[in-house]
């Protein structure tokens, strides 16, 4: 479920961490920095595992006063392997499946297609019932504790959007298609698709 990945980068501290410990004051500034944060193809940053290398520092030619230094560090990256058996608890349900967080991490989602066999969507409740036998009906209901298998995962890159004029159109309608873009689609830059189709997936409390 975690990792971790070495990482080179270079840090600014700005004169009102001076009191700091030098490497206290870096380690909170790389944990500030990357902490929650998504690396495309790496996974969610967690915690700065260790400082590996700290050069000097060098001192900006602005009016701050602060000073960089190039680091290189470990970080402990959430990134679960495809097969991987996790637990969260159920966050959501629609028509289209699923949704489970882990708490720190809540872009999962287990499709339709991907739940128990003769499960099926109760529109008035809101939930999935798996019809385990002619009289007995097991709820998925929300906030309970799943147990699913990573089916595959899927990077974004969610970098700046090309603000280059379309031809044939001017500044104020590119810009108001732009806005109405951005809106519409909230990229998500890293998901995780699960499955409990198989023996032993599915509610815990179906197993214990």
């Amino acid at each position: 479920m975690f990792m971790v990945t070495t990482i080179k980068d270079t840090v600014k501290i700005l004169p009102r961490y001076f009191y700091k410990n030098r490497n206290e004051a870096i380690i909170d500034e790389i944990n500030h920095k990357y902490s929650n944060k998504v690396l495309h193809n790496v996974g969610l940053c967690i915690e700065l595992l260790d400082l590996v290398e700290v050069s000097e520092g060098v001192v900006l030619p602005c009016k701050d006063g602060g000073y960089t230094v190039k680091v290189t560090f470990k970080m402990i990256v959430f990134r679960p392997f495809i097969g991987e058996t996790l637990i969260g608890k159920v966050s959501n349900s629609s028509e289209k499946g699923i949704k489970v967080s882990m708490g720190f991490f809540d872009d999962i989602t287990i499709p339709a297609s991907q739940l128990t066999p003769d499960t099926t969507f109760d529109k008035a409740q809101n939930v999935w019932i798996w019809n385990f036998n002619e009289t007995d009906k097991l709820y998925i209901d929300k906030n309970e504790e799943i147990r699913f298998q990573v089916l595959t995962e899927l990077f974004v890159d969610t970098g700046p959007m090309s603000k280059k004029k379309p031809f044939g159109q001017d500044s104020q309608e590119s810009t108001k298609q732009l806005n109405e873009s951005a809106e519409s689609e909230l990229v998500v830059p890293y998901s995780i698709i699960g499955t409990i189709t198989q023996q032993g997936l599915g509610l815990t409390s179906w197993w214990d």
